[in-house]
C-alpha cells in the first residue's frame, strides 16, 4: 500500500516527472523572468492575480478592491483568485521579486505535482509502483491537459487525486487522519480552481454514494468536508454578493459553446507534436482526445472481458433489463425515422425531432446497464474498477454540457448537466468541458488497474515501458513562448488612475495589466471572466471615438491616458484625447503619448416623478414589451439579435403630460445601450418632433458609475408637453441587441 511506501521512490518518481516537464519546456527555461508559456493572455492575467495575492492579506477589503476596472469595487470577485497556489508562488516571488518567475515555476511544477499525486492514488488502488508510475504519467501529460497550457488553475489539479487517495485509504483503514488529507486536499484544490470546487465535489459525492455503506463513515466524511468548506465560505458569500449586486449571469449559449461535442473526442490541441497536424483541430477548452495509447489499452481490456463473458455460464439479462433494452431499441428506431422521413404522427404518437426519442433510447440503455449483472455485482462488491469506469463515463458525460451535440446537432434532451445547473453555483460556470479533467484522472486510474492486471510474467516490464512511451508520444507538445510586453508609460504623480487606449481591446488590456504590476496605480483597463457594469459602455464609447467619456471616470481624481505610439491608430487617438476638455499633454516618451484628464464632478441629471404609461409597444419583439414595465430589473425587452438601425419603442401616456426626462434602466444589460438614439415627442398636431438625438455610451457609463445595480440611463428632454414619445435606435452593433430592462417617463424635476 501507498501508506507503507518509502519517501525515496516517490521523490525519484517526482524527479522523473519533473525531468520530462523540463524537457518539454526547454524553450521557456532560459526565459523564466522574461517570457510567458503558451501566450500572453490568460497567463498574464494569472500572473497579475498571483502578484496581487501578495500585496494585501487575502479576503480583506483592500484585497477584494483589486486595482483593475477602476473605479469598480470588489473586482476580485469577477475572476479566479488562485489562493491555493500561494504556498508555491508567494515564496518564489518574495525571493526573486518577479511575479513572472513565480508564475513560471508554478507552471512547471504542476506537471510533477499532478503526476506524483495521481501516482499516489494509483498506488493506493493497485499496490504496484509500476502501475502508479504509468498512471501519474498519463494524468500529468494527458493530451487534454496540453490543451489547458494557458490556464494555470486547470494545470494545478493535483489536489483532486490527493483528496481521493485520502478517501480510499480511510475507506480501508477507517483511520481519521486520512480524512485530514481528503479535507486539506479538497480545500487547496477549491482555492486553486473555482471550477474544481464544484466539479470535484460532484466526483466526491459519487464516491460517497458508491463506497460509503455505514452511518459512521458517512458522518465522519461529512463533518470533514464541512470543515473544509468553512474557509471557502467567505469567498462564496462575497462572490454571491457581488454577482447579485451586478446581476452577473452566464448566457446559456455561451455555456453550450464551451461544452464538449462528441466529435471533440477526435480533436486535439494544435501544440501536440504527434497529433497536432494529423487530426481535427479543436475549439478552445473542448479538445478531449484521450490519446491513442489509452484507447488501445482500453480496447484490449474490453476485448478480453468480452471473450471471458462469452463463457460465463450464468443466466442472461433479467426481465427488467430486457424490457429496457427493447425500449431503447424502439426509441432508437423512432429517432432514426425522424432523421430519415422527417416529422410524423400516428394517432396520439407524434415525433417532431431526433433528439427527444434518441434521449429515451440512450437513457433506457444506460438504465439497462445500471440494472445489469455486471453493474449489480460491482455495486455489491464496491468494485474500485467499476467505480472508476462509471466515473469516467459520468465526468465525460457532464463535460457534454446542457445540450450534448454531435457536429453541432443536439442529441440529448435534459442531460445530467442540465440538472446540475439547477443547483446553486453551477449556472455561473461557463465551461462544462472542464469536467474532462476529472475524467482524465479517472481514466488514468483505470490505466493503472490495466497495468496491474496485464503486466505479469514476461509483460511485467515491457508493458509499463511501452505504455509510458506511448503516453509521452501522445502528449508531447511544442511549447510556445511569448516575451513580456515592452515597458509601460511613466505615471504622473498627480494621476489617481491610469488608462491605456483603446480600452476594451484585449491585447491592450492584457499589456496594461502587466504594466500595472510595475507602476502599481489603479488601472481602468481590465480583463476577467465577467465585466463590471461600466466597462463595456466605456469600451464602446472609446471604440466609437467618444473619448470624452473618460471625464466621467475622473470624478475621484485625475486620469493619466497613455497611447502606444506604435499603434496604427495612435494619431487618431491622440487627436481625440487632446480635444477632451481640460486634458493636458504630459511629456512624450519614446513609446508613449501621455495626457492628464483633470478631475471632473458630474452626477446624474435630476428626474421628477414617474408618469404612468397607458400603452407601450415596439416594432420588434412587441410580445416582450410589457417587461419594460413589470418592475423586475432582471427581465428585459430586446430589439432583435443586432442593433441595425430601425428598432422603435413607442410610449403612450394616455393624456398629454409635462415631460422632463426619459429613463432606461439597464440592470445587467448596460452593454446593450442604444448606439445612437433619437427621442421624438408628439406635438399638438399629432406630429413627432425630434427632442433628442445622439450616442448614449456616455449616459450609460455615467449611469453605471452612479448606480451599478440598476444603471438608469437618463436622457434629459427639458420641459415638453406631450402624450406620446417615440424612441428610435439608429446605430449598429453586430451581435448586441438594444436592451431595456425598465422604461419610465419622468416629470420635470421641481428644481428645473
Amino acid at each position: 500500500m501507498a501508506t507503507e511506501a518509502s519517501l525515496k521512490p516517490a521523490l525519484v518518481l517526482g524527479a522523473a516527472y519533473l525531468a520530462v516537464a523540463l524537457g518539454m519546456a526547454v524553450p521557456l527555461l532560459p526565459h523564466l523572468a522574461s517570457a510567458f508559456p503558451h501566450d500572453s493572455g490568460d497567463p498574464l492575467l494569472n500572473t497579475w492575480l498571483l502578484w496581487w495575492n501578495t500585496q494585501h492579506l487575502p479576503l480583506t477589503a483592500a484585497w477584494w478592491n483589486a486595482p483593475m476596472f477602476y473605479p469598480a469595487p470588489d473586482v476580485m470577485a469577477l475572476s479566479e483568485v488562485l489562493l491555493g497556489l500561494m504556498p508555491i508562488t508567494a515564496p518564489v516571488q518574495w525571493l526573486t521579486g518577479s511575479p513572472l518567475v513565480a508564475y513560471n515555476v508554478a507552471f512547471l511544477l504542476t506537471f510533477p505535482l499532478c503526476g506524483m499525486a495521481a501516482a499516489l492514488l494509483a498506488h493506493v488502488l493497485t499496490g504496484r509502483r509500476d502501475a502508479a508510475a504509468v498512471a501519474g504519467l498519463a494524468f500529468a501529460f494527458a493530451p487534454y491537459r496540453m490543451g489547458q497550457l494557458a490556464h494555470l488553475q486547470m494545470l494545478a489539479y493535483y489536489g483532486a487525486p490527493l483528496a481521493l487517495a485520502g478517501l480510499q485509504v480511510y475507506d480501508r483503514t477507517h483511520r481519521r487522519r486520512w480524512l485530514a488529507l481528503f479535507g486539506g486536499a479538497w480545500l487547496m484544490q477549491a482555492l486553486t480552481n473555482g471550477y474544481a470546487l464544484f466539479h470535484l465535489s460532484v466526483l466526491v459525492g459519487l464516491w460517497i454514494v458508491w463506497f460509503v455503506r455505514t452511518r459512521r463513515a458517512l458522518i465522519e466524511i461529512a463533518v470533514t468536508w464541512a470543515l473544509a468548506i468553512v474557509p471557502v465560505a467567505p469567498l462564496l458569500l462575497k462572490y454571491q454578493q457581488v454577482h447579485d449586486r451586478w446581476h452577473l449571469t452566464r448566457d446559456i449559449n455561451e455555456i453550450r459553446r464551451f461544452s464538449v461535442d462528441l466529435a471533440d473526442f477526435f480533436r486535439v490541441p494544435s501544440e501536440l507534436v504527434l497529433w497536432g497536424e494529423r487530426m481535427w483541430m479543436g475549439r478552445p477548452e473542448t479538445t478531449v482526445f484521450p490519446g491513442a495509447t489509452v484507447c488501445a489499452i482500453f480496447a484490449v481490456w474490453m476485448w478480453v472481458d468480452w471473450r471471458a463473458a462469452r463463457h460465463d455460464e450464468r443466466t442472461g439479462p433479467a426481465i427488467e433489463e430486457r424490457v429496457l433494452l427493447y425500449v431503447s431499441m424502439a426509441a432508437g428506431v423512432i429517432a432514426v425515422s425522424a432523421l430519415t422521413i422527417g416529422p410524423w404522427r400516428l394517432g396520439p404518437l407524434s415525433v417532431s425531432d431526433f433528439h427527444k426519442p434518441f434521449s429515451i433510447a440512450v437513457y433506457a440503455r444506460l438504465l439497462a446497464w445500471v440494472r445489469g449483472r455486471s453493474m449489480r455485482d460491482g455495486w455489491q462488491a464496491r468494485s474500485v474498477v467499476m467505480f472508476y469506469f462509471v466515473a469516467v463515463i459520468a465526468m465525460y458525460g457532464l463535460a457534454l454540457g446542457p445540450e450534448p451535440r454531435l457536429l453541432g446537432r443536439p442529441l440529448l434532451y435534459e442531460p445530467p448537466y442540465a440538472w446540475l445547473m439547477r443547483l446553486p453555483g453551477f449556472a455561473s460556470l461557463r465551461v462544462p468541458g472542464r469536467f474532462a479533467m476529472l475524467a482524465v484522472l479517472c481514466q488514468s486510474m483505470l490505466l493503472s488497474m490495466a497495468v496491474a492486471r496485464f503486466a505479469t510474467g514476461r509483460w511485467q516490464r515491457v508493458l509499463p515501458a511501452a505504455l509510458a512511451l506511448g503516453i509521452l508520444a501522445d502528449g508531447w507538445v511544442r511549447l510556445p513562448v511569448v516575451p513580456v510586453p515592452p515597458p509601460g508609460p511613466t505615471v504622473d504623480a498627480a494621476a489617481s488612475a491610469v488608462v491605456e487606449l483603446p480600452v476594451g481591446d484585449l491585447a491592450v488590456d492584457f499589456v496594461a495589466l502587466y504594466h500595472q504590476m510595475m507602476h502599481r496605480r489603479p488601472l481602468m483597463n481590465g480583463y476577467s471572466g465577467y465585466n463590471p457594469p461600466h466597462y463595456l459602455p466605456l469600451a464602446d464609447a472609446v471604440r466609437a471615438g467618444q473619448v470624452e467619456v473618460l471625464a466621467e471616470i475622473a470624478q475621484t481624481g485625475s486620469i493619466e491616458v497613455a497611447i502606444d505610439r506604435g499603434r496604427a491608430d495612435s494619431p487618431a487617438l491622440t487627436a481625440l484625447v487632446s480635444a477632451v476638455a481640460g486634458a493636458r499633454a504630459l511629456p512624450t516618451e519614446q513609446r508613449w503619448v501621455r495626457f492628464l484628464v483633470p478631475q471632473t464632478r458630474r452626477t446624474l441629471p435630476p428626474s421628477g416623478a414617474i408618469l404612468q404609461v397607458a400603452l407601450l409597444s415596439a416594432n420588434v419583439g412587441n410580445q416582450d414589451a410589457p417587461r419594460m414595465l413589470d418592475g423586475d430589473i432582471e427581465t428585459a425587452w430586446h430589439g432583435g439579435r443586432d442593433q441595425i438601425g430601425h428598432e422603435e419603442v413607442t410610449v403612450d401616456l394616455g393624456v398629454a403630460r409635462e415631460v422632463g426626462a426619459l429613463v432606461m434602466e439597464m440592470g445587467p444589460l448596460a452593454f446593450g445601450h442604444p448606439r445612437e438614439l433619437a427621442i421624438d415627442v408628439e406635438n399638438p398636431r399629432g406630429e413627432f418632433v425630434e427632442a433628442f438625438r445622439g450616442p448614449t455610451a456616455a449616459f450609460a457609463l455615467r449611469a453605471a458609475l452612479e448606480d451599478s445595480q440598476r444603471v438608469p440611463i437618463s436622457i434629459p428632454l427639458g420641459r415638453v408637453t406631450t402624450r406620446r414619445l417615440r424612441l428610435r435606435q439608429l446605430g449598429s452593433a453586430a451581435g448586441i441587441p438594444w436592451w431595456i430592462a425598465e422604461l419610465s417617463v419622468r416629470a420635470p424635476d421641481a428644481t428645473q
